[in-house]
């Protein structure tokens, strides 16, 4: 099973999310052994083959720092900020890694590795921009995902109007908490998509939870940081 927006569907891009029938998609972790077949059976099932295609995996480090990439080489590429394939960045604080990204070129795909926080995807049907963030609580409190409109309107001319944006499989409220208050990750999203001017009729939220739903996924909450608990991964591109 993969996991896919009904609103993303009907557009020109690839996208999707895996499940836990498809293995941990980890290359760091205790299976990691397993992670190079999973992730190309995976990519089959989306009709991609990884030496068709660029693959750039995210450098996340709970950041609200925005990168616009390109497309250099093909392959599984591992990005950090001083890569080829990065035009430019934005950038606040000290810390590195980049948790949003925005690509363009075909045959390119954006990918991270959630657990428990959402990954976001964002479609731009006119410019054919399309968008991968990583946020959980953290990234949501430092406004990852206005900046990465801002960083759409800024560098790819999008009408924020015109984005489609998608909230994938996260924690949910009733499991997670900060402090013993329940946090709506996916909930902070969306406020601040309709901040930034999306069209609430052009925002989607999965709702499944990472957590409750373990046949389906893996959660670093649920397994309470073991090495052992694996990770999905979720993808954007256009070829």
């Amino acid at each position: 099973m993969i996991i896919q927006s009904e609103l993303l569907k009907s557009q020109p891009i690839i996208h999707g999310i895996s499940t836990k029938n498809y293995g941990n998609m980890s290359y760091d972790r205790d299976q990691k052994g397993e992670a190079e077949e999973n992730l190309q059976r995976f990519l089959l099932r989306l009709h991609l083959k990884l030496e068709d295609i660029s693959l750039l995996k995210l450098p996340v480090n709970n950041t609200s720092n925005v990168a616009l990439v390109q497309s250099l080489k093909r392959g599984r590429i591992i990005l950090h900020e001083k890569n080829p394939e990065v035009k430019n960045i934005f950038k606040m604080g000290l810390k590195h890694g980049f948790d949003a990204c925005i690509g363009n070129t075909p045959n390119t795909f954006l990918g991270i590795l959630p657990a428990d926080c959402a990954p976001v995807m964002i479609f731009d049907p006119t410019t054919e921009n399309y968008a991968l963030i990583h946020a959980g609580a953290v990234g949501a409190q430092g406004w990852i995902v206005a900046k990465t409109i801002f960083c759409l309107k800024s560098w790819c001319n999008t009408k924020p109007k015109d984005l489609m944006c998608y909230i994938g499989p996260n924690i949910c409220p009733k499991c997670y908490k900060i402090d013993g208050q329940s946090y709506d990750i996916a909930g902070a999203i969306r406020s601040q998509l309709i901040f930034a001017t999306v069209r609430k009729e052009n925002i989607e939220i999965d709702t499944h939870c990472t957590a409750e739903d373990e046949h389906l996924f893996f959660s670093n909450y649920r397994a309470k940081g073991s090495k052992a608990e694996g990770r999905q991964i979720a993808i954007i591109g256009r070829k």
